[in-house]
């Protein structure tokens, strides 16, 4: 399944529909959404705005609020295998369980080295584990390997944003418009070779499948809205086979 923000007259909600599917289901309203994750399960999303933090079913039902009012968690979400929700902001990164109750910090900015926030935080599969990427004043963004039950993280020889975590065994980062992956060993939790272009253009994303396969939104230019699908490992990209699905 996947799932995305629409626009059906003046209102705006969160979709979910199956690939094998061209009808989607509305959730829960999203105008001002900006983050939106689904759980390890599938069977949830979360979904942050100026309001709060929310979860709903998949299958429909009145959205739970997990925190109200909080401006600050902003900066993406990633829901774990433990039952834990990991949020970014200026401050570091923060964790809440799925089932609600006090948000806790995880990781601090260190402002004396120039960092301005954590961001975009993504569980790794161990459930531990987290990346994120760092910003900092001279805007350079790096990625770092955050132990999340100890607070502590360590940067990673690799620079950009939104990092994420292909099951074809690379870390996924967007430098700009561009998605790049670096073979990472999950044991080890270390690189073991350079990031390479696997995919160009890119407007939002992109959001790896536990087969390993990409969803994306490309950058529009003068063209229609396209959601486009990378089926297969994520390869360089002039080799990457593209289909378009929505």
């Amino acid at each position: 399944k996947i799932a995305y923000y629409g626009r059906h007259d003046n209102d705006v909600e969160v979709y979910v529909r199956s690939l094998d599917s061209l009808t989607a289901t509305p959730l829960a309203e999203a105008r001002q959404a900006d983050a939106v994750v689904f759980s390890p399960d599938g069977e949830w999303l979360a979904l942050h705005d100026p309001h709060g933090l929310r979860k709903v079913s998949i299958h429909g039902g009145r959205a739970q609020t997990l925190i109200k009012v909080d401006e600050r968690f902003s900066g993406g979400l990633s829901w774990g295998a433990d039952g834990n929700i990991l949020m970014g902001d200026r401050e570091g990164l923060h964790r809440i369980s799925a089932l609600g109750g006090a948000v806790a910090p995880v990781t601090r900015v260190d402002a004396s080295t120039g960092e301005t926030g954590h961001w975009d935080p993504f569980y790794l599969p161990d459930g531990r584990h987290a990346l994120m990427s760092v910003s900092r004043r001279d805007g350079e963004n790096s990625i770092a390997l955050v132990d999340v039950e100890r607070g502590t993280y360590n940067p990673l020889a690799l620079s950009g944003e939104l990092p994420t975590y292909a099951a074809s065994g690379q870390i996924l980062v967007r430098q700009g418009a561009t998605a790049l992956a670096a073979p990472f060993d999950l044991k080890s939790l270390t690189l073991w070779g350079e990031a390479v272009p696997v995919l160009a253009g890119v407007e939002k994303g992109p959001y790896p499948a536990a087969d390993g396969s990409l969803l994306y939104v490309p950058i529009r230019g003068d063209q229609g809205a396209r959601l486009l699908f990378s089926s297969g490992k994520v390869r360089p990209n002039h080799e990457t086979n593209i289909n378009i699905i929505a």
